[in-house]
């Protein structure tokens, strides 16, 4: 299924993330119309890693793209999110709005000094695994666990309901 782009007329995109020019005719000269078939825009990549398209000396990121013509305009303050943290997967269902701390919150590495290899749990001095979780800047720390996974799974519901 294919949408228009708001604010680019004459261009649509598919639900996979495929710009389209659609076809047009353009007078030339005094008497010449030049038709200009339909074709599909080709991408570059930025270096943030994003896909992105320029129409009319605009450069358009396909996945706010995908978010305009599929979910619709944004909130005050929202930016187009990829959910699975994957900036190539421009698919629509991988796309949505979403407030600067939620955007920060979901792209977060893990820490360069983090010895878990999970993101918000920590080996405590006890021996223990203490998971916490941070938003907003105010950190709330979920216990202490005897195990990894159990820290992790603690760590996990805690994002539910963030």
């Amino acid at each position: 299924m294919r949408a228009k782009i708001p604010g680019f007329d004459g261009y649509e995109i598919d639900e996979n993330g495929t710009v389209y020019s659609l076809a047009k005719s353009h007078r030339r000269g005094k008497n010449g119309v030049y038709h200009s078939p339909e074709r599909v825009m080709r991408g570059s990549i930025d270096q943030d890693g994003y896909l992105y398209v320029k129409i009319r000396n605009k450069t358009l990121h396909v996945h706010r793209a995908i978010a305009l013509a599929f979910i619709g305009e944004p909130k005050a303050g929202q930016i187009a999110d990829h959910e699975n943290q994957n900036k190539r997967d421009n698919t629509r269902g991988n796309i949505r709005w979403i407030d600067r701390s939620g955007n920060a919150f979901n792209s977060r590495p893990i820490w360069r000094h983090n010895r878990t290899g999970a993101k918000g749990v920590m080996l405590h001095k006890n021996g223990k695994y203490r998971a916490y979780i941070t938003k907003n800047g105010k950190r709330t720390y979920l216990g202490y666990h005897q195990t990894l996974p159990e820290a992790v799974l603690a760590r996990e519901n805690a994002e539910c309901w963030l």
